[in-house]
């Protein structure tokens, strides 16, 4: 019997202690997701679970995230996958460090009312790409910026327009030209209306195909001209939180057969461009990088 009583003695003793292990984190823009465990707990035992970030290797640790929801807070129980999102950019202007460190705190009511407290940090690791306005909103720079490169793309555009009419060339050639210019476009759904003298009709033509199409014209010679080329509207954000801007063209369009001018107009167009972004991941980092796309073009006017 004494045997047995020290047997149960014992064993409390070896069982292990409940901690939080395998914390590590991954950025979800705008966002970052801290997962953890908490290992060895107790059934039906109720922890109290804090994080905190330091940004200079874990030296230093601020007050505890409070733009966070999920497995934080009260009442969490023991297990593995535990979950926090932190929305960063709610809580602080930036993060932007090479040594982002994050602890996880978890406390817990022993029965004899002493609280227990177990913490753990995650290794150093560089986040440089969480910047509320780098990431969230375009800087006046980066704006004109862009603003220039959609004017050069309008520019290319005008350019294989040219390629693609020249009677000179090969058909290879100008369906090359054909390819070049539909990769100018946010889709090949985009459309492009066309106009002429004499009717009010104004037809919308996928890209892809009006691009043939003028490609075939049946003259002998096409000159397609665009001037005065500038913008009636800013880029400014939509819902969806691309930028989206308009460009003013007019083109003057000259068929001539036998050498002599058959058809002649000036339209005056619209063009959408669209500021679009796509998240692009450099080993553990994911960088934001925008680009301009063209978008549907419009017939407001043919004279």
């Amino acid at each position: 019997m004494k045997s047995l009583f020290l047997l149960l003695i014992i064993i409390p003793c070896l069982l292990p202690a409940q901690k939080i292990d395998n914390v590590r984190f991954e950025i979800n823009d705008p966002n970052i997701n801290i997962y953890y465990d908490i290992v060895n707990a107790k059934p039906n035992q109720d922890f109290y679970v804090t994080a905190f970030c330091s940004m200079d290797g874990g030296i230093n640790y601020g007050k505890p995230l409070n733009s966070v929801n999920g497995d934080i807070g009260f009442s969490i129980k023991g297990g593995k996958g535990k979950k926090i999102v932190w929305d960063v950019l709610n809580d602080m202007e930036q993060l932007k460090s090479d040594r982002v460190m994050f602890k996880i705190k978890a406390m817990v009511k022993e029965s004899g009312g002493n609280v227990t407290e177990q913490t753990v940090t995650d290794k150093s690791v560089p986040i440089k790409a969480l910047t509320k306005d780098e990431e969230k909103f375009l800087k006046l720079d980066d704006m004109n910026r862009f603003k220039d490169i959609a004017l050069q793309k309008t520019e290319a555009l005008s350019n294989y327009i040219i390629t693609i009419t020249d009677k000179s060339l090969e058909n290879d050639t100008k369906m090359m030209a054909v390819d070049q210019a539909v990769r100018l476009f946010q889709s090949e759904d985009n459309t492009v209306e066309v106009s002429s003298l004499g009717s009010t009709n104004v037809t919308a033509i996928p890209v892809r195909q009006y691009l043939n199409k003028i490609r075939v014209l049946k003259y002998s010679k096409i000159i397609i001209t665009w001037f005065d080329i500038n913008y009636v509207s800013e880029f400014k954000q939509g819902a969806d939180g691309k930028y989206y801007a308009v460009i003013t063209i007019f083109q003057k369009f000259e068929g001539y057969r036998d050498g002599k001018l058959a058809y002649s107009d000036i339209s005056q167009k619209q063009m959408q461009v669209i500021l679009d972004s796509m998240d692009k991941k450099i080993g553990d980092q994911v960088i934001k990088q925008w680009d301009v796309l063209l978008g549907n073009i419009s017939v407001v006017e043919t004279r």
